[in-house]
């Protein structure tokens, strides 16, 4: 399955975050905004 590389920028944190993922919609719901990406966490919402 293909992979898809994607760029989150968090407005509070004023970072970006690059990732990749076979289906980036789900990854940015369930692990950035959902808090389950510890690299991530602190920047929400994505």
């Amino acid at each position: 399955m293909p992979f898809a590389t994607y760029i989150l920028y968090s407005t509070g944190k004023d970072r970006y975050y690059v990732g990749h993922a076979e289906d980036p919609h789900q990854r940015l719901e369930r692990d950035h905004n959902g808090g389950r990406n510890k690299s991530t966490k602190a920047g929400r919402p994505w």
